[in-house]
């Protein structure tokens, strides 16, 4: 029996004491059972869970659920009291078989008008993986306003042997997607894509919509493997993503770059609009991986991630 006791448990911790002025920090015991919400999809064990609350404090839940032989894209919905949301999609929850193979569903996210967004990458028997982006209405049906009935599947390289992984979804305030991650091949490159709000590529963006950069440094023992995590829109429109870069055979250090409106580096910014930040100076095998982007009042970037390696004491 599988369950989103983790999941919950964040919720309940992080998102709903705000309720509670007075006790900032301690469980909220108006959700679930004592701040705690457990839910059962039976052996169907959700992981990658990524969560965002709505403007009407319901709670959006999405992750990659495995349903043999392969995984699947799931989204469910909590009332603010954390109990199941029965009237969003099949009694709360909704499981998504979009390719033939493995359904992989890393990041969500909300428009203005309500629709969901889900994004992943999509894996046919024979084929390798594709951007998957699906569009629900309010009431978690699919948006057949939306690409094809509500998905669109995008192969920013669209060749044998290059598989396309999609980690992070983000929207402009005109409405338009944006989608980023990684394509796998000889090299490992960051790769964009920009819809339209329908779902169409944006052809003013990179190459019909498409964005590949292959970063080239001077930094020593540099592999030139790169792979975007996170991705946001700055105020002035331009583009910020985060993720890693690629030292020797098994080292990452954290990976910065700033983009135009229009999909180029900024060269305005760090070396030709990236910076590369060595983790060596944590331990000569310490390695990195930067994970989420958020900026302060002051436009200054924040970046989260992981270091590991660091050579510490046990």
């Amino acid at each position: 029996m599988s369950y989103l006791t983790i999941l919950s448990f964040f919720i309940a911790w992080l998102l709903l004491p705000c309720k509670m002025q007075a006790q900032q920090g301690f469980l909220d015991y108006s959700y679930g059972t004592l701040g705690f919400a457990e839910y059962s999809f039976a052996n169907q064990g959700p992981h990658e869970v990524k969560i965002k609350v709505q403007s009407d404090e319901k709670i959006l839940q999405a992750g990659t659920v495995f349903v043999s032989p392969w995984s699947d894209f799931i989204v469910s919905r909590l009332n603010p009291n954390g109990s199941i949301d029965s009237t969003f999609a099949n009694s709360g929850k909704l499981i998504l078989s979009i390719g033939t193979g493995h359904d992989y569903l890393r990041d969500i996210a909300i428009q203005s008008d309500g629709k969901i967004l889900l994004a992943g990458d999509s894996h046919d028997i024979g084929v390798e993986r594709s951007f998957t982006v699906v569009r629900l209405n309010p009431d978690g049906t699919l948006d057949d306003s939306f690409g094809n009935n509500g998905i669109v599947r995008t192969y920013v390289i669209s060749s044998v042997n290059v598989d396309n992984q999609l980690f992070s979804i983000s929207l402009q305030p005109d409405n338009k997607i944006l989608a980023a991650g990684r394509v796998l091949y000889t090299f490992i490159d960051m790769a964009m894509v920009r819809y339209n709000p329908n779902g169409t590529l944006d052809s003013s963006f990179g190459i019909n919509g498409k964005v590949i950069t292959h970063v080239n440094s001077t930094e020593p023992n540099y592999n030139g493997f790169t792979s975007i995590d996170d991705i946001l829109v700055q105020t002035d429109n331009t583009l910020i993503v985060v993720g890693w870069a690629g030292f020797n055979s098994s080292l990452n250090n954290y990976l910065l770059a700033r983009y135009t409106s229009s999909g180029s580096l900024d060269s305005s910014f760090g070396q030709d609009g990236v910076v590369l930040t060595p983790m060596a100076q944590f331990g000569l095998s310490a390695s990195g991986h930067a994970h989420t982007v958020a900026l302060t009042s002051d436009d200054k970037i924040m970046v989260q991630g992981e270091i590991y390696n660091m050579g510490l004491p046990s």
